[in-house]
């Protein structure tokens, strides 16, 4: 079929107009849009989950950090000027809360600064955290949960936060020999 008037459709076409159509027809469409919409959700939901993925292992990882520099200070006796147990020290940290900013402190008030300024930064990188200083018996390859055994042979610390509906301590780390 020729052009009834000069255009430029017929002219790039050698001048005779086929029956076929351009475009495309509404289902098409709305497939595509059906399949685009699908995927794009699909994308929210993956981001949405690697998203709380990397909170729980960014959590874990300041946990393992915090419970290290813990029982190094252990480790090297900084708690042994404090006059009372681990677990009595870290329950009264908040109370004997002492600023040695400036350098000029006793064994003791450095010790307490230590603690207390400890469990502010693990609050301030997991704000859900929580913390158990106890002496236990269970080795600590085989955590239970937050319970601790009294007569245990060994102070331990638990360090967790609530992970949907789990709150078991995520670190369990053994501090020293229970004297």
């Amino acid at each position: 079929m020729a052009c009834a008037r000069p255009c430029i459709i017929c002219r790039e076409f050698g001048g005779v107009m086929s029956n076929s159509r351009y475009g495309f027809s509404l289902a098409e469409t709305l497939i595509a849009l059906l399949m685009l919409s699908m995927a794009a959700m699909l994308m929210l939901r993956s981001s949405a989950a690697n998203a709380l993925v990397m909170a729980q292992t960014m959590k874990a990882a300041s946990a393992v950090r915090f419970a290290s520099e813990f029982s190094a200070w252990v480790n090297r006796g900084g708690h042994t000027v404090l006059g009372m147990s681990l677990d009595e020290a870290l329950a009264q940290s908040d109370a004997h809360r002492v600023s040695c900013d400036d350098g000029g402190c006793s064994a003791e008030d450095g010790a307490w600064h230590y603690l207390s300024r400890w469990r502010e930064r693990v609050f301030e990188a997991i704000p859900d955290a929580q913390i158990m200083i106890c002496t236990d018996s269970v080795p600590v390859d085989k955590p239970t949960g937050w319970h601790c055994d009294a007569g245990g042979s060994a102070w331990v610390m638990k360090l967790g936060w609530r992970s949907g509906s789990v709150a078991a301590p995520a670190i369990v780390l053994e501090l020293m020999p229970s004297a």
